[in-house]
């Protein structure tokens, strides 16, 4: 890379992370290891990654993931139980613009939006019970799976006979 273009973008960098209040130690670290794709806006983690493809760094002896490591350095901190979500779908960026915290459901429903992802089962055309999946037959669950409606309707007629008390 050219050493003006680096500067550039080092200097893009530079006050996005002084905009933010970014940790100097850790937005040092995050300059040094990523590329800014102008085209894109991400900040593209040029230095090691997972089997997964995202980026990975060790700072002051903590080895985590880049994106979580660029969203913690900006003080946002991560809520017990979050994820550390994309908005660019690119694992390797870390830009703190393309970064939000979200649950695992939020991580699937926007996998599904995007067509990154298609749930395992979705080439069947019968429940695992035989019935046909029509149009009116199943509802889609929130995981992105098929719920036959004639199987949930006799699960809950079980459920219903076996749990509910008769009148004294």
């Amino acid at each position: 890379m050219n050493a003006v273009v680096a500067q550039e973008q080092r200097s893009v960098m530079l006050s996005m992370a002084e905009r933010y209040g970014m940790d100097y130690k850790a937005f040092e670290v995050i300059s040094r290891r990523s590329e800014v794709d102008a085209e894109s806006g991400c900040w593209n983690w040029i230095g090691a990654l997972t089997n997964s493809g995202y980026g990975q760094v060790t700072f002051e002896g903590h080895h985590c993931t880049a994106h979580r490591f660029a969203f913690a350095a900006l003080g946002r901190g991560i809520p017990k139980g979050k994820w550390v979500l994309h908005t660019c779908d690119n694992r390797q960026c870390v830009n703190p613009n393309h970064l939000y915290a979200g649950t695992p459901i939020d991580n699937r429903r926007d996998a599904l939006e995007r067509g990154r992802w298609r749930h395992p089962y979705k080439e069947r055309l019968h429940c695992a019970r035989g019935h046909l999946y029509g149009s009116d037959t199943f509802r889609i669950a929130k995981d992105g799976s098929r719920v036959c409606r004639i199987c949930m309707k006799e699960h809950m007629r079980q459920w219903r006979l076996k749990n509910v008390r008769s009148a004294p």
